[in-house]
Order: structure tokens, then C-alpha cells, then sequence
């Protein structure tokens, strides 16, 4: 959760959106107290009030005086758009896409990782890390987790081609929707020296789970989308 190079009290504060975002804290439910958040985040009391100010003033959680912080609801609206890979996505475009995974691990799900995935605690999962490529230019980096029971033979070959050509064409499963959660951020400085911005250039970040036809979740990514490079077009219908 913690990043390099940020203060401790936004560290807990993107990790709180993300949790929003994701849904382990729902919509209309109490977040944990500031005396339990304390406990989780290793941080004092005032560290924890700073972070939780800040969602307070995104409107994202509401202070409920002798209860707590609640989730406030509709937080994050609902758009449905046409649903492409990355590698359809610059394809369409009449450009080359290019996967070069960075990390490739395997880890126990956290309870938020778990609950997203709907997986039992401390399940195994693959954890990998991806930085997309548009021609040469690195448009997108890639963090994700996928279950090891549900893909055993998942590797990095097939995650530097596709990974829905994978699921779909050597799983055999059909893929159904995806929910993405846009977030603006500043970059960490990791993530800047990657796009080759400044550490005060915003950029996107996505958070996104992706459901099979059979309702299983395939994995949850999150992606940061260079601004300089990157840019959404989208087509609503009424």
C-alpha cells in the first residue's frame, strides 16, 4: 500500500479509494474506526484523521457524529461502453501493442484481493506487474491478480501476447464485462521516470475487475494511464 517518496497520511488515503472503488468498503456501510485503522495502517490517530479529511472533502465518505465514517452512496458513477483488450484497442488504431511484464510473482490474497476476486483468504494468486506499449511509447502500466486455482498454467508468454486471447482462446472461457473505476492521481516517482513526466503531472488511474460469461471474476487490474500518451474516445448511445 505504502508508496515511495509520498506521505504516509495519502499513502492511506489512495488505499481507502481504492477500497471504495473496489467495493470491499460498499456503498451506504461504516469503514473501519479511526482506532482500527490505526491498528491497520501502523499510523497515529491524526495521521489517520488527515487521510480520512481528504475523502471527506472528495465526498467519499461522510462523518456521522457517534457512529463513524460511511460510504456515500453512488460514489462512483456507472457508464457501460464497448469492451475491448488493450491489444484491440491499439490494433483499431492501426498501431503495433506490446506487453512487457516487469514482475511476475505469486502471493497470498489479502482480504480486500480475496473479496474482489471472491476468493478464500489467503488463497494463492498471481501478482504481475505490465508496462503497455503503443509502437514504443509506454502508454499504460499494469498491475494485476488473477487466482491460480482458476488459470494453474498462466505465464509470462502468454501475458507478453494477450492475456484475453489467452482466456478466451487457450481457457476456452468467454469474457463478459468489465467495471473500470477512474481515479485522477499524481504519479509516484517510479511511475514518472516511466512516462517520463514530472512527479506533478496528473495521470489516471483505472481501477478494473473483469467478470467471465460464467460469473467468475478473471482479475482485478490496476492500470495507470500516461496522460501525455493516452487518450479515451467513447461512444454513448441513449
Amino acid at each position: 500500500m505504502n508508496q515511495k517518496n509520498m506521505p504516509l497520511y495519502k499513502s492511506i488515503e489512495n488505499d481507502l479509494v481504492d477500497k471504495i472503488a473496489s467495493g470491499y468498503y460498499k456503498s451506504d456501510t461504516m469503514i473501519p474506526t479511526e482506532l482500527e485503522l490505526t491498528k491497520i495502517y501502523k499510523a497515529s490517530r491524526v495521521t489517520i484523521r488527515k487521510a480520512t479529511d481528504g475523502l471527506v472533502a472528495k465526498n467519499l465518505l461522510v462523518r456521522t457524529a457517534g457512529l463513524g465514517s460511511i460510504v456515500k452512496p453512488s460514489s462512483f458513477a456507472h457508464k457501460t461502453i464497448e469492451h475491448l483488450s488493450f491489444s484491440e484497442e491499439i490494433k483499431a488504431q492501426g498501431k503495433t501493442p506490446r506487453f512487457e511484464v516487469t514482475l511476475f510473482t505469486v502471493q497470498e490474497a489479502s482480504p480486500q484481493i480475496a473479496n474482489i476476486l471472491k476468493l478464500n483468504e489467503r488463497e494463492m494468486v498471481y501478482y504481475f506487474e505490465r508496462a503497455c506499449y503503443c509502437d514504443e511509447d509506454i502508454i499504460q502500466y499494469e498491475k494485476t491478480y488473477m487466482s491460480i486455482r482458476k488459470f494453474p498454467d498462466l505465464n509470462i508468454s502468454y501475458l507478453e501476447k494477450s492475456k484475453f486471447y489467452y482466456v478466451e482462446q487457450i481457457k476456452g472461457t468467454k469474457i463478459d464485462i468489465s467495471t473500470h473505476t477512474i481515479i485522477p492521481i499524481l504519479p509516484t516517482i517510479e511511475i514518472a521516470k516511466m512516462f517520463k513526466i514530472d512527479k506533478y503531472t496528473p495521470i489516471i488511474k483505472v481501477n478494473l475487475i473483469t467478470y467471465l460469461k460464467n460469473g467468475d471474476v478473471m482479475d482485478y487490474t490496476e492500470q495507470y494511464l500516461n496522460s501525455q500518451k493516452y487518450q479515451a474516445k467513447y461512444v454513448r448511445i441513449r
